[in-house]
């Protein structure tokens, strides 16, 4: 793991207390509305009765990922229970996030960081067949004059930009590689190969948005670099992108990757 990532605790400790809001708030709203009329009451008593079986779904889910997190442990037959209350919550998460005026970016990442690790744990011992990996074609020097989002083979491995390595990359681990333009391909991508997992390279948004698209399918999320901004030369730390490769796949005799940084000017 890169020692410049966001603690996982971040986005774990802000879904705990957004949970808590939520309970107090419901809470002083039932104390307040609470009426002799016979209708409202029953309303209220479902509605209720509703938001603590969520409420408490949602704690067990996040108490599920913490013990997984902790002990290093696969979540099992929870997996698909643990990752759907993360995402129920998430919103909730950066709400508070915002009410606390905390850089939503960093609850984004932190949560990536917590479905990442149980992902990893969730994906140890497997065998996967199909791996892939999706990127942005904002990767792509803005311009490059071959089209790659149809056929990746185009691209003329000049290194201008970190395309060239993606694909050293996909030779190396045997996984199948698309540059897309946005959730849409990216979606229509999985359909059509059937990938056994995913590891995707994109934004803080756009990355959340297709992990909780894909699910039940697993994905480990990388996030770009913007130095240019977003979506124009976008960069990559191939260290991660490595890490979250070896996550899918592992084969005996692959070297580490070395960092190299790739500049817009470059020969």
């Amino acid at each position: 793991m890169m020692e410049n990532r966001v603690k996982k605790r971040l986005f774990l400790g802000l879904a705990l207390g957004a949970l808590l809001v939520t309970a107090v708030f419901i809470s002083v709203f039932w104390y307040l509305t609470k009426t002799n009329a016979a209708f409202l009451n029953r309303l209220l008593v479902i509605a209720g009765w509703a938001a603590v079986v969520l409420g408490v779904c949602s704690l067990a889910g996040i108490a599920l990922m913490v013990i997984s997190l902790f002990y290093s442990r696969s979540l099992g037959v929870f997996r698909n229970f643990a990752f759907r209350m993360l995402d129920m919550v998430y919103p909730l998460a950066l709400g508070l996030a915002k009410t606390l005026r905390l850089d939503r970016d960093l609850v984004r990442r932190s949560y990536v960081e917590v479905h990442n690790q149980a992902t990893k744990f969730c994906l140890a011992g497997r065998r996967l067949k199909r791996p892939m990996i999706l990127a942005p074609h904002c990767l792509q020097w803005s311009d490059c004059p071959y089209k790659i989002t149809i056929d990746i083979n185009n691209c003329r491995r000049c290194g201008r930009c970190p395309v060239d390595r993606l694909i050293s990359l996909r030779d190396r681990f045997g996984a199948k590689l698309a540059i897309v333009t946005g959730g849409t391909l990216a979606r229509e991508e999985i359909e059509n190969y059937r990938p056994d997992a995913v590891l995707a390279i994109a934004c803080e948004r756009d990355l959340i948005s297709g992990i909780q698209d894909v699910k039940p399918l697993s994905v480990i999320g990388v996030l770009n670099d913007r130095p240019n901004g977003p979506c124009h030369n976008t960069q990559v730390d191939f260290n991660e992108v490595e890490w979250a490769l070896r996550q899918l796949v592992v084969k005996p005799g692959i070297s580490p990757v070395v960092p190299v940084s790739f500049s817009e000017s470059a020969d």
